[in-house]
């Protein structure tokens, strides 16, 4: 459906067994519905309108979740999608991204144009931070 003019997700709930769902570019806004989709893997909703994530707590075997440049600013419900490999946050209002500490299964993080904090709390081992705020540079030697 990615591109399309959808808006409304209501008939996808029917979808239970549903792994993958591209949804980028279209006109969605509200993703209740698709709290019940708890097959799915893969969930694309880069450019919508979505800005309450807190239905997607509920889908604890996703493994890919894209919001980039939607209005989303709360990640908190998020912290619940321990399956979770990657994650795209980039351009986003995301101001902290410590909810995402308990996800020890993510791989993947990008936090292009975005300025979360908290992105200390969620590195370790294993997990590569594309973007996200940065480090002052030491001052040059001798300039």
């Amino acid at each position: 459906l990615r591109g399309t003019q959808v808006s409304d997700v209501t008939p996808l709930g029917a979808l239970t067994a549903l792994r993958s769902l591209s949804l980028g570019g279209t006109q969605v806004s509200d993703v209740t519905p698709l709290g019940a989709l708890t097959a799915l893997q893969s969930l694309d909703l880069d450019g919508t309108k979505v800005s309450d994530v807190t239905p997607l707590g509920a889908l604890t075997t996703l493994q890919s979740l894209d919001l980039g440049s939607t209005p989303v600013s709360d990640v908190t419900p998020l912290g619940a999608l321990t399956a979770l490999q990657s994650l795209d946050l980039r351009n986003t209002q995301v101001s902290d991204v410590m909810p995402l500490a308990s996800l020890t299964a993510l791989k993947q993080l990008v936090l292009t144009r975005t300025r979360p904090t908290g992105v200390e709390a969620v590195q370790r081992p294993g997990l590569k931070i594309r973007g996200g705020p940065r480090k002052p540079r030491p001052p040059r030697a001798g300039g």
